[in-house]
């Protein structure tokens, strides 16, 4: 239901796994049906992408692998969560999995990674490790950040908004094109993207400010 729900509002593609899919709680006996089950709901319609991020790099390198094998066109992978890697570790978890597979890796910045995942070294894997395509800015200067990645790759990278929908009109001026903002009320942050895009910024921003804000406010207050 919350697949077809997605689609019903216009995304075009879906996910699972990620931070917000609470992975972490997810026995691996059970990643695989949870993969099938989007996959097959999905039926090709749009790409789907699965979350491989995990404590340590065989691990990843094993559900990257999984992913693949049961259907998936893309991956997304955080920083390991137990221990804190140095950014070399960093630079070589993500070259084991882009080695691993042939699917586009979307970087996932989430807030106990910014420090780690500087712009350079964000750079420095897109141009290095030859999945590393996307990258997908949560920490807590997502926005500069954003778009210091677009100025410095010359818009080549693939920058995807997130942060629940937090900026996501700034996100679309300073040219961000993507988002992956959850499931909960995407009908009304695909209602802002869909107006901005049609030329329409002015609806995009009154959508923006008297419906998602509010939304916003309540969801981090109890989410």
């Amino acid at each position: 239901r919350l697949v077809q729900y997605s689609l019903k509002c216009g995304a075009v593609a879906i996910g699972h796994l990620g931070g917000a899919s609470e992975f972490t709680k997810v026995a691996d006996a059970d990643r695989g049906r949870l993969i099938e089950i989007v996959v097959d709901e999905v039926a090709g319609r749009v790409p789907v992408f699965i979350g491989a991020t995990a404590p340590a790099t065989r691990a990843a390198v094993d559900y990257a692998k999984q992913a693949e094998a049961l259907g998936a066109d893309m991956l997304m992978v955080a920083m390991p969560y137990v221990f804190t890697p140095t950014r070399d570790e960093l630079f070589d978890y993500y070259k084991a999995i882009s080695e691993a597979v042939s699917l586009p890796i979307i970087v996932q910045d989430v807030p106990s990674s910014d420090a780690l995942l500087s712009v350079d070294l964000i750079c420095r894997m897109y141009d290095e490790l030859e999945h590393v395509h996307y990258v997908k800015a949560e920490g807590k200067d997502f926005l500069a950040k954003s778009l210091e990645l677009i100025e410095r790759t010359g818009g080549r990278m693939g920058v995807i908004g997130g942060a629940a929908g937090h900026h996501l009109i700034h996100l679309l001026r300073i040219g961000v094109t993507s988002f992956m903002t959850g499931t909960e009320a995407l009908d009304v942050h695909a209602a802002v993207v869909r107006a901005y895009f049609e030329g329409d910024e002015e609806k995009a921003a009154q959508i923006y400010y008297e419906r998602l804000l509010p939304y916003l406010m309540f969801y981090t207050e109890h989410n």
